[in-house]
C-alpha cells in the first residue's frame, strides 16, 4: 500500500478533536504514516492536544479557510499519496488501516453511524430535479461520496482537481466533485472495514443558523444545476426547483403559524383554568 496521511480538518471544540485524534492513534496503522491537523478554528483547541499526542504537523490557518478550502489544502499538504480525510467530528471505530489499498479510479467512504449507533450515511443518491439524499443501505457502490470522511490518493485528487470553492462554505461540493470524477471514470465504494461515529454538523451548527444552512443548500443546488446541465434540461430543473422552494416556504409559514397558535392556546388554557 501507499504510505498513509490521515488529515483532520478541525474547527474549535478541543474535546471532540482530542476524541478524534485518540481514535486515530488507536487504529492499526502502517509502519509509515503521518497525521496532520489543519486547524481552521478561532480558539486554541490544538495546543493541549499537541502536548499530549504525537502529531506530525499542525497547520494553523487563522480561520481563513472554510471547509472546502480546508479539504483542498489537506491534499495539497499531505506528504503521502494515500490520504484519509476526516472532519474532526468523526470518531473512528477500531479498524485496520495498515493495508488500505483502494481500487484504481476510486474514492472510498467508511460506514458512518450517528450517536445512537444507527447507520447515518453510506453515501448519497442523486434524484431529479437536483437533490442529493443520504443513503443508509450497505451496498458496495454509491452514486455520490460524502466529504465527512473519505479515502483517495493524492494522484487521483490531482487528476480530478480541487473541490470547487463556489460551493463554499459547504453543501453540494461533494455532488459536483462526484459528477466530475465520474466523467473521468471514477467510482465510489463503501469500505465496510472502516467505521466511524459522526457528531453531526458540530462546526456548522455553531457557526450558522438553520435558516442560513437551508439557504446554502438552496443556493448551491442551483449552482450545481447551472454548472452541470444545459439547454431545456437545465431550465426545467431550475423551474421545478423554484416551484418546490416556493411550496416549501409556504408550508414552513403555515407550520410556524400553527405551532405558534397552538402554543399560545396552550398558554391561555394554563393561565385561565
Amino acid at each position: 500500500m501507499d504510505t498513509l496521511t490521515i488529515s483532520i480538518l478541525a474547527y474549535n471544540n478541543g474535546k471532540v478533536l482530542e476524541e478524534c485524534v485518540k481514535a486515530v492513534l488507536s487504529q492499526k496503522l502502517p509502519e509509515e504514516y503521518e497525521i496532520q491537523i489543519i486547524d481552521n478554528g478561532t480558539d486554541d483547541s490544538t495546543s493541549a492536544i499537541l502536548n499530549k499526542y504525537e502529531i506530525d504537523k499542525v497547520i494553523h490557518t487563522d480561520n481563513k479557510y472554510g471547509f472546502i478550502t480546508g479539504v483542498n489544502k489537506s491534499f495539497e499538504w499531505a506528504r503521502n499519496n494515500l490520504v484519509l480525510f476526516l472532519s474532526y467530528d468523526v470518531i473512528l471505530f477500531d479498524s485496520d488501516l495498515s493495508n488500505l489499498n483502494p481500487l484504481s479510479k476510486s474514492i472510498e467512504i467508511p460506514i458512518i453511524y450517528d450517536m445512537d449507533s444507527n447507520v447515518q450515511n453510506t453515501g448519497m443518491k442523486w434524484y431529479w430535479p437536483g437533490y442529493g439524499i443520504s443513503t443508509k443501505h450497505l451496498s458496495n457502490e454509491t452514486d455520490i461520496f460524502t466529504t465527512t470522511a473519505f479515502l483517495m490518493t493524492k494522484q487521483s485528487f490531482q487528476e480530478i482537481g480541487d473541490f470547487d470553492e463556489q460551493f463554499a462554505p459547504a453543501y453540494y461540493e461533494n455532488i459536483d466533485y462526484s459528477m466530475r470524477a465520474r466523467k473521468l471514470g471514477y467510482k465510489f465504494y463503501l469500505n465496510s472495514s472502516i467505521k466511524a461515529t459522526h457528531y453531526t454538523s458540530l462546526a456548522f451548527s455553531k457557526k450558522y443558523s438553520k435558516q442560513e444552512i437551508s439557504e446554502f443548500y438552496k443556493v448551491n443546488r442551483r449552482k450545481l444545476i447551472e454548472k452541470h446541465y444545459k439547454g431545456i434540461d437545465k431550465h426545467i430543473r431550475l423551474a421545478v426547483l423554484t416551484c418546490l422552494d416556493v411550496i416549501k416556504k409556504a408550508f414552513d409559514i403555515v407550520a410556524n403559524w400553527w405551532t405558534l397558535h397552538y402554543n399560545l392556546k396552550e398558554v391561555s388554557v394554563r393561565n385561565n383554568p
